[in-house]
Order: C-alpha cells, then structure tokens, then sequence
C-alpha cells in the first residue's frame, strides 16, 4: 500500500460580512476524514467509560469489601474520594498528553495510553487493599488523559463543519455507551456472587466487570497499532493572529462536571441508604442516565448546525439540569426519580458536546491543548463535585444536590454572557463552507 503524503492544503476564505481580507485560513490535514481511524478513536474512548460506569453502581460494596465493612462515614467518604482521585489525575495530566500529541503525533501518545489503561483497570478489579485500588485508580486516570484528547483532537480537525459536529457527536456517544454498559456489565457479573456467601467469590464478581473492559481495550488497542497512523495532525482552522479559546468556556465546563460528578456519587449513596437499592437497581439508573444522553446528543447534533452556537439550548440546558438536582433529593416515588434522572441526563447530554464543540472551533490549530484543557477543566470541577458529594452527604443528604442546583444556575446566568459575546462570531457552518 502506497504511503499516504502528508501534505496539507490551504484556502484563502473572504469575510462576506465585510468584504475584507480573511484573518482566517483553511488548513485541512488528509487524515482528517479517515472514518476507519475515527472508529477505532470511538472504540479506545468506549473502553475508558467501559471501565469508569463499572465502578459507579458497585462503589459501596467495592469499598465496603476491601475495607471489611467499614463504618458509614468511611465508606461514603472513600466512595467520592474513589471516584474524585481519577478525574483529578485527569485533570493534571489531559493537557500535557493533549499538548505532547500536537508536538509528536497521536500514534505514540494514545498507543501509551490505552496499554496502560488496560494494565491498571485490570489491576484495580483485583485490588487486595484500599490503597492498591487507590494507586491503580489513579494510574487510571493518568493513562485516560493520554487516550481522550487525542481521540477529540482527531475530530476537532475533521472537516466541514457538520463533520466535526458529528464526530464530537460520536465521540460523546461512544463515552454514553460505555457508561451505559458499564453499569450493565457490572449488575450482570455481580448478581452471583452478591448471593454467594464466599468472600473470595464476591471478589472476583466485583473484578469481572473491570477485567471485562481490559480485554475490550487490548483489543482495541491491536487494531489500532497496525491501523492508526503516524505523524503530527494538522486541524482544519488556523487563526493567523493566534487562537485562543474564551476562558468562559472552561468555566461552563468546569461547572457542568461538577454537577455530573457529585450526581453520580450522590445518586449512588441515596439509592442505597434511602431508597434500599441494590446493585442491580442502581445499575438501571445509569443505564437511564447513558441511554437518555446518548439520545440527547444524537438529536441536538442532527439539527442546524446553528443550534450548536445558540445561547438558548446552554441555558435551557443549565436550567433545566439545576432544576433536576434541585428537585432530586425529594423525591421517593419510583416514577419522581426516573423522570427527574431522565431530565438531568438529557441536559447533561446536550451540554458536555456542545460546549466542548465550542471549545474546538475557538482553537484553531491548537486542537490537542485545546481540548487537553476541556478535559482537565471537567474532570476538576468532576472530581470536585464527587469530593464534595462524599463529604455533604454525611453532614445532610440533601447538601450535594442543594449545592450542585445553586452553581449550575450560576453557569445559566455565565452561559447567557457567553452567548452574548458570541453573537458577532459567524457559524463554521456558513463561512468554512463557503471556501
């Protein structure tokens, strides 16, 4: 097979609203629409949420089984602290990878990445101590950073416009279905050892679902070293005066996971303490979360392309997913929680790709620290929210999702401001396909 030139073209684009020179060139790399490569992309970040929804429905008895059935406060404390420590090593480590793959290539970085990911969620399923599961959740979280900006730097560089939409759209779907058949996978192989009486039988039940994803991710991980290809991607927009993406963004990011992350520990602890939930069940609820988010993001991406730069969908998003969490905490009824977890998946699901689709356009040729940099404001304010749910939900139930409402109003009020500022900035969909 003939070697691929890694040549890239530019088109010069003219401003329709002005008449005047661009400051904007067009600059499109021949990997941007290799749609097999982007699949495989799809499936590296499919085995990384894989491996964090397993976690989610059995945090508790995961703890309370390393820990010999530690006290309350313990076990709700490890619980968010157990979640928070992988999205902070995310966080300090998303935008070095990010930045490295826009320097090296992606083949070296994400190759990294996804062998250690696999070698350590393995590990961490079969944890003997606490502190073991501590170490290799935290290696976790180190090894995702090198996989997750690489696969959205990818489809930042896609080309036009709609294509980028769609594939940040696949990218989000793809992390849904894991979180989907995380909890999943997780309720099926722990149902026998859950009535088993055998100590070591229960532990391999609570590790099957993590080596599950390991094995998907060595697969994964085969097909994409003989198929991923070398050398450095270039993205499709190159802002002459430098880019630079609007700090705001960040901060709406940043907001929006904290509410995601204290959601998840929150909901788990609830379900279990006051709504006597087992595995089984709390495993339907974020099964519900993944399959309303996913739904979300397939029909917000299938409409205009002008509805990805409307102020009004963040706001209403925000809106309505503060409501939700708001709401949450009072409701016992089967049907209350179902609708008032639907309605917070489904805003949740239309903000995380739209405000990182944001993020891309604002960055220009910077697609890999761009984005290293939405994944490390996320998964902060992600793993701030899961400390805190940890910790409020021992000091008063309802606190986590009391102080999650309040800052996700905020971020209505802050997404009103960036839409404001936004109004003057043309849509991708209408001058990039024009040139």
């Amino acid at each position: 097979m003939p070697r691929r030139s890694r040549r890239s073209f530019a088109t010069t684009i003219i401003d329709g609203s002005s008449g005047k020179m661009p400051t904007v060139l067009k600059r499109r790399s021949i990997y941007a629409n290799t749609d097999d490569v982007y699949l495989l992309l799809t499936s590296a970040v499919f085995v990384v949420s894989l491996g964090y929804g397993s976690l989610l429905p059995v945090t508790v008895p995961f703890i309370e089984h390393l820990a010999d059935g530690g006290r309350r406060y313990d076990t709700s404390w490890h619980a968010g602290m157990l979640t928070g420590v992988y999205t902070l090593a995310l966080f300090a480590f998303a935008p070095i990878c990010g930045r490295f793959a826009d320097h090296v290539g992606l083949r070296p970085v994400l190759l990294t990445g996804l062998a250690g990911y696999v070698a350590t969620v393995s590990l961490f399923g079969l944890s003997p101590t606490l502190f073991q599961a501590y170490a290799m959740r935290v290696a976790s979280g180190v090894f995702a950073a090198a996989v997750l900006p690489v696969a959205m730097a990818f489809a930042g560089a896609s080309h036009p416009a709609e294509q980028r939409a769609r594939r940040f759209a696949g990218l989000s779907a793809a992390a849904g279905l894991g979180l989907l058949a995380g909890p999943a996978l997780s309720g099926f192989t722990t149902r026998a050892g859950a009535t088993s009486s055998s100590a070591g039988l229960w532990h391999w039940a609570l590790a099957s679902p993590f080596a599950v994803a390991a094995a998907l991710g060595a697969l994964a991980w085969v097909a994409l070293f003989f198929r991923l290809p070398s050398g450095v991607m270039h993205t499709i927009t190159i802002t002459q005066d430098g880019a630079r993406v609007r700090p705001t963004l960040f901060l709406l990011l940043m907001l929006l996971m904290f509410g995601i992350g204290s959601f998840e520990v929150a909901i788990a602890l609830r379900a279990q303490r006051f709504l006597g939930m087992p595995a089984t069940a709390i495993s339907l609820i974020f099964m519900e979360c993944s399959v309303v988010m996913i739904a979300a993001q397939l029909a917000v991406f299938r409409s205009s392309p002008a509805w990805l730069h409307s102020g009004l969908v963040t706001t209403s998003a925000f809106v309505a997913l503060a409501g939700g969490m708001a709401l949450l905490p009072y409701s016992d009824s089967d049907p209350g929680v179902v609708g008032l977890v639907g309605l917070i998946a489904a805003a949740a699901g239309i903000l995380v790709p739209v405000v990182n689709y944001r993020i891309s356009v604002d960055a220009g040729d910077h697609q890999g620290a761009a984005l290293g940099k939405s994944i490390a404001a996320g998964n902060l304010g992600q793993a701030a929210g899961s400390f805190a749910a940890g910790v409020l939900f021992n000091v008063r139930p309802e606190a986590p999702f009391w102080l999650s409402a309040g800052l996700l109003a905020g971020a209505a009020l802050v997404s009103t401001r960036v839409a404001a500022t936004a109004r003057n900035v043309a849509c991708p969909s209408t001058e990039e396909e024009r040139g």
